[in-house]
This record gives structure tokens, sequence and C-alpha cells, in this order.
């Protein structure tokens, strides 16, 4: 799925039955600047330039720890890859520069 907007869910019914929005990914409201401080803004502050992942993950609280260790462990993956990969058109650039 992409384009999917995410914000800060504000009950129009005054209670955590509704949360504002008609099929957005809703952020609760005490943990919104926390998580909107991840992400770069716009002079605006309410659009930016940030891109990412957002997994929702379901289940008992093992189920979802157990996704999440394992989510983390393969970004960890790919950033070290990464980091190689890097490290190498590097060391070929600076080579071929002489």
């Amino acid at each position: 799925m992409t384009g999917v907007n995410v914000h800060e869910g504000a009950s129009d019914n005054g209670n955590s039955n509704s949360r504002g929005s008609h099929g957005c990914i809703t952020i609760n409201p005490s943990d919104s600047e926390s998580f909107f401080g991840n992400f770069s803004w716009g002079s605006n502050g309410v659009t930016g330039n940030s891109t990412g992942t957002i997994s929702i993950l379901r289940g008992n609280q093992t189920e979802r720890s157990n996704k999440t260790t394992s989510i983390k462990n393969t970004a960890a993956a790919r950033q070290k890859e990464y980091n190689k990969m890097m490290a190498k058109i590097n060391y070929l650039d600076l080579k071929y520069k002489q």
C-alpha cells in the first residue's frame, strides 16, 4: 500500500471510539509529538519530504515483540550491507580520482 496519510487522531465523539479519520492511520495524541519528531517537515509544519515504512503489528504482546525484533534485525542487516556497499563505492571513487 502506498500514499497512506498518517496524522494525530482527534476524537470526533469526545472519546477514544473515534479518532477523527476516514481511513488514515492515526497516532494517539499523547504519542504524536514523539512519533512525528522522527520526520523532516516543510516550512508549513504539515507536509515534509520524509519517506519510510510503517509496520502495523497485531497479535498479543509476545507476537508483536517477536515481529518487532525481526523487523529491527532485518533493518540492521540491510543497513550493514548498505554501509559495505558505500565503503566500496567511496574506495573506488578515491582510487580513480588519483
